[in-house]
């Protein structure tokens, strides 16, 4: 009897070592963090953003390859603190990174901003902005005078911008086929089928012109004010943006 047991219990945890997956880690590596969604698709709902350089378990990997914000990657399943879902794979990395501190604190309590009681006189470029979304984007400032707002982790604007004693101007503008231009890169099958897409949008004459101004602060935050300017027609995916004066918002560290 002792060795049918002994022989029924080795068998147990023979079938448990097969059955029991190994788990993998991966980091996430982008700015202003990682869209976590409800399906591997952009169309997905949108459950959380996950933190840059944060350590996620990988649970599954789509076998097609895609391409989004000029990376290259496959619709992952992580879990994330205990919740489940889909994102991009090209903002992932097998590297950790160090433990980096939180900007968003004040110079005051930790001499965290790099611009804190500084002037712009001598800034060329960077970057304000930890996260995603209408609210709280990333505002990249290149070396030559160009602008990117990264609207939420996966596509933005361009424009440009300039400064003027302790504020930077930025200036973007937005037509229908640049709103349209995302969604038919990743509905078409081949480059036709893109030109196709956007040829719906092309006979609209709408412009939205996004004027920011962000001015620093003694703690090396910056406050961002400025207005929208919306003319002409649009698709009706874009009749929630309308003109008129932006809310302040202090945007985190210059860095």
């Amino acid at each position: 009897m002792n060795k049918r047991i002994l022989i029924i219990f080795a068998g147990l945890l023979i079938f448990a070592a097969c059955g029991e997956k190994e788990i993998r880690f991966k980091y996430v590596d982008a700015e202003g963090g990682l869209r976590m969604r409800s399906i591997p698709d952009l169309k997905g709902e949108k459950i959380t953003t996950i933190p840059n350089h944060k350590k996620v378990s990988i649970l599954e990997e789509k076998e097609d390859t895609i391409h989004i914000s000029g990376k290259s990657g496959k619709w992952t399943k992580i879990s994330y603190n205990g919740t489940e879902g889909w994102v991009f794979g090209g903002f992932l990395s097998d590297k950790k990174f160090p433990s980096v501190q939180d900007n968003t604190q004040t110079a005051e309590e930790n001499s965290g901003c790099k611009y804190a009681n500084k002037s712009l006189q001598n800034f060329s470029s960077g970057s304000v902005g930890e996260g995603c979304g209408p609210d709280v984007p990333i505002y990249s400032f290149s070396s030559d005078n160009s602008a990117w707002v990264d609207s939420d982790c996966e596509s933005g604007s361009k424009g440009n911008w300039h400064i003027n004693g302790n504020k930077i101007y930025v200036k973007t503008v937005i037509t229908p086929v640049d709103s349209a231009e995302y969604g038919c890169i990743m509905n078409a099958v081949n480059s036709g089928d893109k030109e196709r897409c956007l040829d719906q949008y092309r006979h609209l004459d709408g412009r939205i012109t996004y004027n920011y101004i962000f001015e620093l602060k003694q703690d090396g935050t910056l406050e961002r004010t400025g207005n929208i300017e919306r003319t002409g027609n649009f698709p009706t995916s874009l009749n929630i943006i309308k003109s008129g004066e932006l809310s302040p918002i202090n945007m985190g560290c210059l860095k």
